[in-house]
């Protein structure tokens, strides 16, 4: 089965162009200003240290009426948990590693 990011639950913002969309397993803070941003969906496939062509990362909408599952939230959504913390993959300036 060919995994597309269309399919996948890390996808960050689908109301955007699918040229933009970003994966949420490439959360980065910069070094520069301090501001969160993730990698483009079409570069984190290609790139072999992220997802790369072989959909590492990639998961299942839960849902395929949701466009946007509530994937990092616990409890009545009072508060919002970030599980992304708990993933060796989620580490600030991940993606400078081995430069």
């Amino acid at each position: 089965m060919t995994k597309f990011c269309k399919d996948c639950r890390h996808v960050v913002d689908r109301t955007v162009t699918q040229t933009w969309w970003e994966c949420g397993l490439t959360l980065v803070t910069s070094l520069t200003d301090g501001k969160d941003s993730y990698t483009p969906c079409a570069i984190a496939r290609v790139t072999p240290s992220k997802c790369g062509v072989e959909a590492r990362w990639f998961e299942p909408l839960e849902h395929a009426d949701n466009d946007e599952p509530d994937r990092y939230r616990e409890g009545d959504g009072d508060e919002a948990e970030d599980h992304r913390l708990d993933d060796p993959r989620h580490t600030p300036y991940s993606n400078l590693k081995g430069r």
